[in-house]
């Protein structure tokens, strides 16, 4: 399979989604909780460690050479995060939009995940590419 983007370029995305990601749910924990029901203590930690995992990543991606260790690392912490996110669902009293939130936010983490085993594998595949 053939990914429209680089490795690099997936890590890159990755760092933005969680930095994006992080900083909104960090800086508005009360207005999503009651949006969602998800607890704003919740919200605003789980922001601050995507606001530490997105500069990890971007460090990662700045390397001259990415490696598969790292990108391997990478794809870890979003399958645990995947995992965790799926795990709420049956921990806390969600409404529908809670619902829908998680499993949106899942998804798109998921999805990068796998473009991300895709694109290591196909940058393994060739010899001595620094995607």
């Amino acid at each position: 399979m053939k990914l429209p983007f680089t490795l690099r370029q997936l890590i890159w995305l990755d760092a933005a989604t969680c930095l994006g990601f992080g900083t909104l749910i960090a800086t508005l924990p009360s207005f999503i909780a009651g949006l969602t029901r998800i607890p704003s203590g919740l919200l605003f930690w789980a922001g601050l460690f995507l606001i530490l995992v997105s500069g990890i990543f971007a460090l990662l991606a700045s390397r001259p050479r990415i490696p598969a260790a790292g990108t391997l690392a990478v794809v870890a912490v979003n399958i645990i995060w995947v995992l965790a996110s799926l795990m709420l669902l049956a921990m806390l009293g969600l409404n529908a939009i809670g619902v829908a939130f998680i499993l949106a936010q899942a998804a798109v983490v998921g999805v990068i995940a796998c473009a991300e085993l895709v694109a290591l594998r196909s940058a393994t595949d060739r010899p001595a590419v620094a995607s």
